[in-house]
């Protein structure tokens, strides 16, 4: 008995460990649309690209405080629009190693019905994360 409450343990934790990775681009851009999704904002802009040496100064706090701000109002109209977001799906992947970027389409659906593919660029960190670059 022990032997089986054992196994099943161990296959539980493979399961959600194989869940659970966020460190692929169709990953990392998975966690940034539940992050938009479930209006965790915070927690989408803490998945954008920043150069290191800029995330501990005061003026990254205050620009993120103003962009967490500026996602909720666009999130607020989104849901007076189009009912918010509904689901999303990853369509595709294109990875450049060298380079440390990536590509990933995504397909949201609205509350309305109504859907949008959009593309969702990706940059390695400097501890090999990847984070979505926001703007051009």
């Amino acid at each position: 008995m022990k032997n089986v409450i054992r196994l099943f343990a161990i296959v539980c934790v493979m399961m959600l460990a194989a869940c659970g990775s966020s460190n692929t681009p169709s990953g990392a851009a998975e966690k940034a649309s539940e992050c938009l999704k479930s209006q965790n904002f915070e927690g989408f802009v803490d998945m954008l690209y920043v150069e290191a040496d800029k995330k501990d100064t005061e003026k990254y706090q205050e620009e993120k405080q103003a962009l967490v701000e500026l996602l909720q109002g666009k999130y607020q109209q989104l849901v007076e629009t189009k009912g918010g977001i509904s689901s999303y799906e990853v369509l595709s992947e294109e990875v450049d190693e060298e380079a440390g970027t990536a590509v990933v389409k995504i397909k949201t659906t609205y509350g309305d019905g109504t859907t949008d593919d959009s593309k969702m660029k990706l940059k390695k960190d400097e501890a090999g994360d990847w984070k979505v670059v926001f703007g051009k």
